[in-house]
């Protein structure tokens, strides 16, 4: 949209928009759709709480944590050297 616009092909933000979108179909959410999906969403972020405290950093054991910490990868030996 914006190479559009800075390229001449539309005149501005808004012209692009109507002329390169069509809209074919337009969904309205009812009152129970949207009390099932807050009930759904609850459910979710209650999952992903639970997983959050499985994977907690505190909850790897040690030996696991160092063999897949990033920060302190041994590539050039002991001393840090390259040679």
């Amino acid at each position: 949209m914006l190479a559009g616009v800075g390229c001449g092909l539309y005149a501005d933000i808004p012209d692009g928009i109507g002329r390169a979108v069509r809209v074919v179909r337009r969904y309205e959410v009812d009152g129970t759709s949207s009390a099932d999906l807050a009930a759904v969403y609850e459910r979710y972020r209650a999952v992903v709480e639970a997983l959050l405290a499985i994977n907690a950093p505190e909850a790897v054991p040690k030996e696991q944590a160092r063999a897949t910490d990033h920060h302190r990868c041994d590539c050039f030996g002991a001393e840090g050297r390259s040679g």
